[in-house]
């Protein structure tokens, strides 16, 4: 049973970062979404699974400051809700 629970968490994680990957490409046309934690295993997450993303541009600047997400969120993502929360991890 555990192993199917934890197959059902992977695809979950996979799925969000599809979207937000599909959002940021939508509201800041060129950049792209570079992940950490989660399936990284980033240092950056060291308390537990967790999954963050920053918005990066094409010459390898970042547009953002690291957006820590829930990685059992299913709900939706969209470019506006991209936008807002780059505004609010830029401090705006």
């Amino acid at each position: 049973m555990a192993r199917r629970k934890n197959q059902v968490a992977r695809d979950t994680r996979r799925g969000l970062r599809e979207k937000v990957y599909a959002a940021v490409v939508e509201a800041f046309p060129g950049c792209v979404a570079d992940f950490c934690g989660g399936v990284e295993r980033s240092r950056m997450a060291v308390l537990g699974v967790t999954l963050g993303f920053r918005v990066k541009e094409p010459g390898g600047k970042y547009r953002s400051n690291i957006i820590w997400l829930n990685p059992s969120y299913t709900g939706s993502v969209s470019s506006g809700w991209v936008e807002r929360a780059v505004a609010r991890s830029n401090g705006k």
